[in-house]
């Protein structure tokens, strides 16, 4: 699988991107890794900086929408930025996250640009011809 992620010409005033991967757990990681590519380059992050994080939803895509806000509360509280997601989701009867994210404080990084909010507008997490593909769009 070489495209890990892809941006959408489907918002005009936002931001919206497909991730995918082989499981849910790597569409997620992509998923972060484009969001991250909203604000920076990626490529300029250093992975010095571990942060575990743990989630509960009812559903993929609330648990998609959470993982991506808890990535914004924490670039706008602590001003860290990631370029790795370690991932383990397990469903009982709600879905649960934890996830090592690796980074680095944003520090005078270039600002590609500045992400409000993750909506739920035209969210989808599915499962197309064995792949993950998760749509987001973001309030930029």
């Amino acid at each position: 699988m070489k495209e890990r992620f892809r941006f959408l010409d489907i918002a005009t005033a936002d931001m919206a991107f497909e991730a995918f991967g082989k499981t849910l757990e790597q569409a997620f990681a992509n998923a972060m890794i484009a969001l991250e590519e909203i604000i920076t380059d990626t490529d300029k992050i250093k992975e010095k900086i571990e942060k575990n994080i743990e989630l509960e939803a009812e559903n993929e895509n609330a648990l998609l929408f959470d993982f991506l806000s808890e990535l914004l509360f924490i670039f706008d509280t602590e001003q860290l930025i990631f370029k790795r997601a370690d991932i383990k989701i397990k469903k009982n009867k709600k879905l649960k996250l934890k996830a090592k994210l690796t980074g680095d404080y944003f520090g005078n990084k270039e600002v590609r640009g500045d992400v409000k909010a993750i909506t739920y507008h035209k969210m989808k997490v599915e499962k197309k011809d064995g792949l993950w593909v998760v749509q987001v769009i973001v309030d930029t």
